[in-house]
């Protein structure tokens, strides 16, 4: 299992960079561990895109930018056929201050009484 997150340095470029680093590096290490034993099933067990939050380079931390990082990894992955599992469910606030990038890797944001997909929030 390999975790897996674009660079910032990459991912300020755009998704498309940041999902050909991503991908690349799979490929390496599945490559590796395929040496070592070619039986052996090498899944992304973690990756992710920040939705809102600050980083010092400038990357763009958006929904927009969230929702296409996964769709384009979830082409490539069930084109290559690869497991991938992605960071992560929910924003974690505890995770870092209000605005630190830690926290909004979630798919869906806690709204009181229930969840709300950051893609759809109505």
């Amino acid at each position: 299992m390999c975790n897996l997150y674009p660079d910032p340095t990459f991912a300020h470029s755009s998704v498309d960079v940041a999902i050909h680093e991503v991908t690349g590096l799979y490929e390496l290490l599945r490559n590796a561990f395929k040496k070592l034993n070619h039986k052996i099933d090498v899944v992304i067990g973690e990756s992710g895109w920040p939705s809102h939050g600050h980083v010092l380079d400038g990357t763009p931390l958006t929904v927009s930018h969230l929702v296409n990082y996964w769709r384009k990894l979830g082409d490539w992955a069930s084109y290559k056929r690869v497991s991938v599992y992605f960071f992560e469910a929910f924003d974690q606030p505890w995770r870092g201050e209000m605005n630190s990038y830690e926290s909004h890797f979630g798919w869906w944001f806690d709204h009181g009484e229930r969840f709300i997909e950051k893609s759809n929030p109505n």
